[in-house]
């Protein structure tokens, strides 16, 4: 059974801004080792509305693999608001990255000095490729 990732809200106690709540698809939580860290991002409002609007846009990202990699991003830059794609995209933009693929999608390794034509490890900006297909 494939997971399904989901946004949720949160308002933490004393603060009236909004926040969202899900488990990353596409990041491997360091404690499992698995795709699905959790991130908690304030959406910067404390309207009910609008905070309900940000969850959904992200609950369509979240439920389209299409948006699962940071080649996606200009595309979801033109289609969700800027909030919503900086949360969701925002680890993809600092120096180390770490990428979920199905072990049958070619992977080019990211540095052309470590001529790691395997694509599996690469450093500066480290890449990790991790396997998360159940089937062979």
């Amino acid at each position: 059974m494939e997971k399904r990732f989901a946004a949720t809200l949160s308002r933490s106690q004393g603060r009236s801004a909004w926040a969202v709540i899900f488990r990353h698809p596409a990041r491997i939580d360091p404690n499992t080792g698995k795709a699905g860290i959790r991130v908690r991002q304030g959406l910067g409002t404390s309207d009910d509305a609008e905070a309900n609007e940000l969850k959904d846009q992200l609950n369509q990202i979240l439920g389209d693999e299409a948006f699962w990699s940071m080649a996606a991003k200009a595309e979801a830059e033109k289609r969700f608001h800027r909030r919503v794609v900086e949360i969701f995209f925002m680890e993809w933009s600092q120096s180390k990255v770490t990428l979920v693929l199905c072990a049958r999608q070619s992977f080019p390794c990211q540095n052309p000095k470590t001529r790691n034509t395997g694509g599996r490890y690469c450093s500066e900006p480290q890449v990790l490729v991790k396997q998360h297909c159940s089937d062979n």
